[in-house]
């Protein structure tokens, strides 16, 4: 038995899922030499002084990511976990967020004042 209820359904069943983060990283170096050559010269022996400075530059970094849920398998002979996609909602009134697996449909207050709006700009009082 399960010690919580769905909030929305008041259900008691459900699966067990985790987050699985894909993230892919791409930087782009330039190396830079700076070479000073110093040389001596005596009657037999030459001295050379060679200085190599070298400076990495990283010119571009690009990151991208790709955030995945997981649910465990119902089949304990499948080994790997069902992906699904995670649709996450915030309350305006209380901020509470809720997740789910599949998509709902939502209105925001403004889209539901734009909407209003927009039914309110027709006349239908001699529609027939």
């Amino acid at each position: 038995m399960s010690e919580i209820k769905c909030l929305v359904c008041s259900g008691v069943h459900f699966r067990k899922g985790y987050y699985d983060i894909d993230l892919h990283i791409d930087i782009n170096s330039t190396a830079h030499n700076a070479v000073d050559v110093r040389n001596r010269s005596f009657i037999n022996d030459i001295d050379v002084d060679v200085d190599v400075n070298t400076s990495i530059f990283h010119d571009d970094i690009m990151s991208r990511g790709d955030l995945d849920f997981r649910m465990s398998s119902d089949d304990k002979r499948n080994e790997y976990p069902d992906y699904a996609e995670v649709y996450k909602y915030v309350c305006e009134e209380c901020g509470y967020i809720m997740s789910f697996i599949k998509e709902k449909k939502v209105e925001s207050k403004k889209e539901e004042k734009d909407r209003k709006k927009k039914e309110h700009m027709y006349d239908w009082t001699d529609f027939r």
